[in-house]
């Protein structure tokens, strides 16, 4: 589905902010045209940033875990509708049952987790990376990469995708998962940085889950016991509305969301094979000539993008 995707309809108001931001008195207020795009983003991260460090200030003093109020382990955040799953979307959704909310401590490795997490054991570098076996979650493991990530039972492998992307360049990645929040820290609370509209966002959020009867994460995850995945989802989830709404997007709209860079869709069969060669040549005449001519220079601006680092 190719729809552009937009803040849920259904009650009309503005995506969650990051962190609320207090009104300063009015002597001193600067007005936001005087600011420019790069000062304003500043002075939002730095606002946000203090922000998490009092959660966790907090947290630690009272010693329990932070939940955010915005977007709680409750049925609202994960359906459209407040209740449950609209009609259609992902078959495999209806086959979940009643969810629950956990955290990391308290969620059950799948057997197919258990058995690769064993075989990095045995093998090391050669299946990815050391994870002894009972070591706890962490944001990322060594060398992250598409392998990675399992997308779980949202309709929403148009984020994973470009997800994949990211876990091939780490510097891509470390952009959406701030420095701060690259630890687990035990309060739960972290830092997701999305591009909404245009503008980059800080969206706050907790580690609680939603899981399936048997414990494990119902939605996607990464392997490894990392939560990057995870939690990045559940960030786009609050950006939108609800879990439901990550369901139908494209590739493009999810690499925007991760980058902040305009995208492009490049059509891989040339016009020349759409359009028959063009000037009626058809099967007979110019029109196998043009039609080459139109691979070769798609394959050249392929290897081109290739060789400048582009995402593809």
């Amino acid at each position: 589905n190719a729809t552009p995707r937009t803040a849920p309809s259904a009650t009309p108001r503005a995506a969650p902010s990051a962190t609320p931001t207090p009104t300063p008195p009015p002597a001193a207020r600067q007005p936001t045209q005087q600011l420019s795009i790069e000062a304003r983003r500043a002075a939002e991260e730095a606002q946000a940033e203090a922000t998490l460090r009092s959660i966790l200030e907090a947290c630690a003093a009272r010693r329990e875990l932070f939940v955010d109020p915005d977007f709680p382990p409750a049925p609202r955040s994960l359906y459209a509708n407040g209740r449950a799953w609209a009609d259609g979307g992902s078959r495999e959704r209806g086959s979940l049952g009643e969810l629950s909310w956990r955290r990391p401590h308290e969620l059950v490795v799948s057997d197919g987790d258990a058995l690769i997490e064993g075989m990095r054991e045995v093998f090391g570098g050669l299946v990815g990376g050391r994870n002894p076996r009972g070591s706890g979650w962490r944001i990322f493991a060594e060398g992250t990469a598409p392998s990675d990530i399992q997308q779980g039972a949202l309709g929403n492998c148009w984020l994973l995708s470009a997800l994949a992307l990211l876990s091939e360049r780490s510097e891509l990645l470390h952009v959406v998962m701030p420095e701060a929040s690259r630890q687990t820290n035990a309060a739960g609370a972290y830092h997701v940085r999305l591009c909404y509209g245009g503008e980059w966002r800080l969206v706050l959020v907790d580690d609680s889950l939603p899981c399936t009867r048997y414990g494990q994460p119902a939605f996607s995850r990464a392997a490894r016991r990392q939560l990057w995945c995870a939690l990045i989802e559940k960030a786009a989830a609050k950006l939108f509305g609800c879990y439901e709404a990550l369901e139908a997007g494209t590739v493009e709209e999810a690499l925007a969301l991760l980058t902040g860079y305009p995208t492009e869709r490049i059509d891989l069969k040339p016009r020349a094979d759409n359009d028959g060669g063009g000037g009626g040549g058809g099967k007979r005449g110019g029109g196998g000539a043009a039609r080459q001519q139109a691979r070769d220079d798609l394959w050249a601006r392929l290897l081109s993008l290739h060789e400048s680092r582009f995402l593809m």
